[in-house]
């Protein structure tokens, strides 16, 4: 099963809301005429594949501090993971408040060798490039919905990678970046592919080197304000 996270998401918000539900993985079950009279209130959460790629921002400048608004400790969603996966990093988060998150980079860099991402593909493209401006090689395995995602993902990082000098090969599910070199190639441009993970998880790379990121609206379908908040960021650091 992949994706299993958005299953068991699924699940765990019928039950907030009340609603009688039995999640006997890989199935959801609804008996009839379950729902209740009334639901309560229920605050929306805050995206947490959006946040990675402050995470990737906060690797790559390590004296950046970020907070966030209305993301919890106990979310239920499968990619709240990259707060641990991005301790290797040395990003850490905190959480001042129930739903607010600081992070914020300091600790020891201590990337893993291997990531396996099935239950949370949609963090790969982020977790390359941060590797990438690290200087950490990585296997990266459980990616085979990549392929038919918005684009060929791992067919998209294996071209853009390479023009920056990193040496990159794939299979069916997993992403191998064997070598990084000291100094990465400026004044390329980057592709989309109209995936608007592309655009925003190559946009930490301009931290580092000039880059040129081809249709940079393309970010619309999921964070229309990334560009302005990079900027804002840009400037703070």
């Amino acid at each position: 099963l992949v994706s299993e996270p958005y299953l068991r998401m699924t699940a765990k918000l019928m039950k907030r809301l009340n609603i009688a539900v039995e999640w006997n993985m890989p199935y959801i079950y609804i008996p009839p005429n379950s729902m209740p009279t009334q639901i309560d209130q229920y605050t929306i959460e805050s995206d947490w594949s959006s946040a990675s790629y402050w995470y990737a921002m906060s690797a790559a400048l390590p004296d950046l501090s970020i907070r966030l608004k209305h993301l919890y400790p106990n979310s239920l969603q499968g990619d709240s993971i990259l707060a641990q996966m991005y301790k290797n990093f040395g990003v850490h988060t905190q959480h001042p408040e129930p739903d607010t998150v600081d992070i914020k980079a300091g600790g020891t860099s201590t990337c893993a060798i291997s990531f396996d991402l099935l239950s949370c593909p949609d963090i790969a493209q982020t977790l390359a490039v941060s590797c990438v401006l690290l200087r950490r090689s990585v296997q990266i395995k459980g990616l085979q919905t990549l392929r038919i995602k918005e684009t060929d993902r791992l067919q998209a990082l294996e071209t853009e990678l390479s023009k920056l000098g990193v040496v990159v090969s794939t299979t069916d599910d997993t992403l191998f970046i064997t070598h990084i070199p000291d100094q990465l190639t400026p004044n390329v441009v980057i592709d989309t592919y109209d995936d608007h993970r592309m655009a925003m998880a190559f946009a930490p790379l301009a931290t580092e080197i000039p880059i040129t990121i081809n249709d940079p609206m393309v970010v619309q379908k999921s964070y229309p304000d990334f560009w302005k908040d990079m900027k804002k960021c840009i400037i703070l650091n």
